[in-house]
């Protein structure tokens, strides 16, 4: 027998349940028949630029995370599109407009986007791993933290666009153009930019080892504290790059053009700079050991303090240089250009200076202990207080045409306890004598030593 309920509220919740139940399956039945007919419509929208409530059907589809693996948007104005966290793996997109669209957290991996607007975009933390950007336009675009491991970027317009700790390691940018772009701290391991334009740039602690910049034009880029170790940066164009404590370790410099470049404390060890143009370049406290700079242009270039030991330098101008305690013990300096080089307490120690041209340099305090000076010119050349001890090849004809020659220091003797040399004063003035004395090696001329009053 039935019973009156003695709560009403009861029995009314107990007889909704199941019409909210209908009401709830009623839903997800016309919002599945609603995706169905929006993916149909993106179908029948293939390769079409334009095409009534694509954008609107897209965004609900992303928004129901659905799938949309390998859809074709080939030529699709998609521009101003939500598309936040879409799976758009190996997507077609050939020639799609983007303009501003949101693509943050997108899966675009193996995606076809080549000729792509994408101008203003926004693709931080996007996975465009392996897709294929060719030619497309990200000007402006944010690609920050995005994942672009092996992406094709060949000849894509990047100028100004936001990269910063984006992943780009095997990525081709060759000719790409990345003026004034943002790639602080960015992952470009062995990335070929072979031919980029990469002006202005900022690369600062950006990771380039063994990456392919032949050609590049980095000028006036910040590069400060990047890692380009093995990086080939032959006839890349550098003048004025900001490369502050950058790792250059056995990189590849051959004719890059560095004039005016900052290279203060960077590390050049072992790298080629052969026939490269450092003119007027800071390296002050640079590490250049056994660097290899052959006919290099070094003309009034800053290398106060820079390691240039066993460096290789044969053919190198370095006029008007300040080498002012610098470090150039074993370096070869064969047929050098030192005229009117600051050598102010420089360790040239076996340094190689055969046929090299040291006229009017500045060697007061220097330190050339067993180098070789075969044919070396030294004339006006300030000797003054230079160590000369166990020099090579030096003759009294060449010591008569430098100045302050008489307060050099020919002889002495190496202190073991004192790890040092130490000046013979009797044998060292008796020396000075000799030449004094030997007036077969007197200069035709008087030697001009005015410049050092």
């Amino acid at each position: 027998m039935l019973t009156k309920s003695k709560n009403p509220k009861y029995l009314s919740i107990f007889l909704l349940i199941p019409l909210m139940g209908t009401a709830i399956g009623g839903y997800i039945f016309v919002k599945e028949i609603r995706l169905t007919a929006d993916t149909r419509l993106i179908q029948n929208c293939a390769s079409k630029e334009y095409c009534h409530g694509r954008i609107e059907a897209l965004e609900r589809l992303v928004m129901a995370k659905r799938n949309l693996t390998s859809f074709n948007f080939d030529h699709a104005f998609l521009s101003n599109a939500n598309l936040d966290s879409a799976n758009l793996d190996s997507a077609f997109l050939h020639s799609a407009n983007l303009d501003s669209a949101f693509l943050r957290d997108a899966n675009l991996d193996s995606a076809f986007l080549f000729s792509a607007n994408l101008r203003s975009a926004n693709l931080s933390s996007a996975n465009l791993d392996n897709a294929f950007l060719s030619s497309a336009n990200l000007y402006s675009a944010n690609l920050s933290r995005a994942d672009l491991y092996r992406a094709n970027l060949n000849s894509a317009n990047l100028k100004t666009a936001n990269l910063s700790s984006a992943l780009l390691s095997n990525a081709n940018l060759k000719t790409a153009n990345l003026n004034n772009a943002d790639l602080h701290s960015a992952l470009l391991l062995e990335a070929n930019l072979s031919n980029a334009l990469l002006s202005r740039a900022n690369l600062q602690s950006a990771n380039l080892d063994s990456a392919f910049l032949s050609s590049a034009n980095l000028e006036t880029a910040n590069l400060e504290s990047a890692n380009l170790e093995s990086a080939n940066l032959e006839s890349a164009n550098l003048k004025t790059a900001n490369l502050d404590s950058a790792n250059l370790k056995s990189a590849n410099l051959e004719t890059a053009n560095l004039s005016e470049a900052n290279l203060e404390t960077a590390n050049l060890s072992e790298a080629n700079l052969e026939t490269a143009n450092l003119k007027e370049a800071n390296l002050d406290s640079a590490n250049l050991k056994e660097a290899n700079l052959e006919t290099a242009n070094l003309d009034s270039a800053n290398l106060k303090e820079a390691n240039l030991e066993t460096a290789y330098l044969e053919s190198a101008s370095l006029e008007i240089a300040n080498l002012s305690s610098a470090n150039l013990k074993d370096a070869n300096l064969k047929s050098s250009n030192l005229d009117s080089a600051l050598l102010l307490s420089a360790n040239l120690q076996n340094a190689n200076l055969q046929n090299a041209d040291l006229g009017t340099a500045y060697l007061e305090g220097a330190n050339l202990q067993n180098a070789n000076l075969q044919n070396a010119n030294l004339q006006t050349a300030n000797l003054q207080n230079a160590n000369l001890i166990r020099v090579k090849n030096l003759t009294p004809s060449q010591i008569k045409s430098a100045c302050h020659w008489e307060t050099a220091f020919y002889q002495g003797y190496f202190d073991i306890k004192k790890t040092k040399w130490i000046v013979d004063e009797k044998a060292n003035q008796d020396f000075i004598e000799q030449i004094k004395r030997d007036r077969a090696s007197d200069p035709t001329e008087a030697v001009d030593c005015s410049i050092w009053k």
